[in-house]
């Protein structure tokens, strides 16, 4: 499995069609992180750039992956192999016996 980085360009005006989408693009990326296929899925503050990280087969399957996307038609991507990626895991805090 080889991770991409995916970089996202919104659109400048969403019109009603966008804004309709962003559910159904929420529930599918949330499906995609549950079975680890997205890791991440960052949107700037001005919302205008959008950053996700894919574990996929090859860059066609990223692109295939990103292709599904609800919002797919209003985005302008790139994709990029990483030879690695690391984060900052979300962690348990440790429990004390005492």
């Amino acid at each position: 499995m080889n991770t991409y980085m995916v970089s996202i360009t919104m659109p400048d005006q969403k019109d009603s069609e966008f804004l309709s989408l962003i559910p159904r693009e929420r529930q599918h990326i949330d499906g995609l992180m549950e079975r680890n296929v997205v890791l991440t899925y960052t949107l700037s503050a001005d919302r205008t750039r959008l950053w996700t990280t894919i574990n996929a087969e090859s860059l066609d399957s990223a692109h295939e992956i990103v292709n599904e996307f609800p919002l797919r038609k209003f985005m302008a991507v790139e994709i990029f192999e990483l030879t690695f990626h690391n984060t900052a895991a979300i962690r348990m805090p440790t429990l004390s016996m005492n």
